[in-house]
């Protein structure tokens, strides 16, 4: 498996188990489907094929949604809480986009 692939699965497995981890720990809305089998997924033994499809099963319970709402309200809050902080404004709104750009990033 070339480098740049062995890495890529890497990442997957990863960003999979990640996903997992934290849909896990989030209560899921009553119109999410659940998936136990996610859990126990060996992510060591993934190819990019299964990778894919795994991915494809958590995106299908509904968790990023959720996740991604749960990390908007999280980043909403700490910007509320960067106002009386002794930033200046400038630095207030640059550290208002890195977080902005950090929810889109891994979301």
């Amino acid at each position: 498996m070339p480098d740049t692939l062995d890495r890529r699965v890497q990442q997957l497995s990863r960003a999979a188990r990640m996903l997992a981890t934290i849909a896990a720990s989030v209560k899921l809305r009553s119109s999410t489907t659940v998936d136990p089998a996610i859990r126990e997924v060996d992510l060591h033994r993934l190819d990019t094929a299964s990778a894919a499809r795994l991915c494809d099963r958590i995106a299908a319970t509904g968790a990023l949604e959720t996740v991604r709402g749960r990390a908007l309200e999280m980043v909403a809050a700490g910007k509320r809480q960067l106002e009386s902080t002794g930033f200046e404004p400038e630095q207030r709104k640059l550290l208002a986009l890195v977080a902005d750009g950090l929810v889109q990033r891994y979301s």
